[in-house]
């Protein structure tokens, strides 16, 4: 859908045709294969619904190999036209160049395979409460390193430095993220803490009203900025101490994070 109206009906019409096609396949030969192929096709519609099962590369990787298998299998009819074979084929080492080509394109997608690999195995240590906050924190970077644009290793890296308290490395990584994801409104809430933390309340009061623009009717996001404007009111009333070396002040209450 992201590259318009005619590709969104090529891409749907054509696993539509090869749904219908698989199905007819299995009624005409009831084997577990082709049994199996109506299951695949059904599930993953209906997962692509709530899910990203066309979406990211290595999701994608994987149901183009089972679309692949299946249309593959799938007899000729007799008297059929099929595109004559490349004379490039025919030579020796076509094989091996096909090969080749084929894991030239895999790499991508199989990196992106690997670094979500890292995600879920992040995500289980933070479940699970008992890794150390730097083998977390290697766990998200070492998902970052297989793939640099998977967006939810990048957050995930962000918010494990939040955790550490290390804002600046935290706030880096953020911004990256909103590079990939520049309407993201809860790494804008969280960016917005991060720069009430760090005392640059013009900073969030603008990263929040952004947010809002986006997300007008996000009520954490209203409050976070109704608190912030209130807390800066507060600490432009305050008298300047008589001493020559004033008291430092507090850090403001920062925006809590939507969930």
């Amino acid at each position: 859908a992201d590259n318009g109206l005619p590709l969104t009906l090529l891409f749907a019409g054509l696993y539509l045709w090869l749904t219908v096609r698989v199905m007819r396949q299995a009624w005409c030969e009831p084997t577990g294969f082709w049994w199996c192929g109506v299951w695949l096709l059904v599930a993953a519609g209906l997962g692509a619904q709530v899910n990203h099962v066309f979406f990211n590369p290595a999701s994608l990787f994987m149901a183009a190999v089972g679309l692949g298998l299946l249309y593959g299998r799938l007899p000729v009819p007799a008297g059929s036209w099929t595109l004559p074979v490349c004379p490039v084929w025919r030579w020796p080492a076509a094989p091996m160049l096909a090969g080749g080509a084929a894991l030239a394109l895999a790499l991508f997608p199989l990196r992106w395979v690997a670094s979500e690999y890292y995600v879920a195995e992040a995500t289980r240590l933070e479940l699970g409460q008992s890794a150390s906050p730097r083998h977390i924190r290697l766990t998200w970077q070492a998902a970052v390193d297989w793939s640099p644009d998977n967006t939810r290793a990048v957050y995930g890296l962000a918010s494990s430095y939040y955790g550490q308290r290390d804002l600046t490395e935290a706030e880096h990584w953020l911004q990256k993220f909103l590079r990939l994801s520049p309407n993201h409104t809860p790494a804008f809430n969280l960016l917005a803490t991060i720069q009430a933390h760090l005392d640059r309340l013009d900073e969030a009061e603008a990263t929040l009203t952004h947010a809002l623009q986006i997300e007008p009717d996000a009520q954490a996001l209203t409050l976070n900025l109704k608190n912030l404007r209130k807390h800066r009111e507060q600490k432009s009333a305050q008298p300047p101490a008589p001493s020559a070396a004033p008291a430092p002040v507090s850090a403001p209450p920062a925006p809590q994070p939507a969930p």
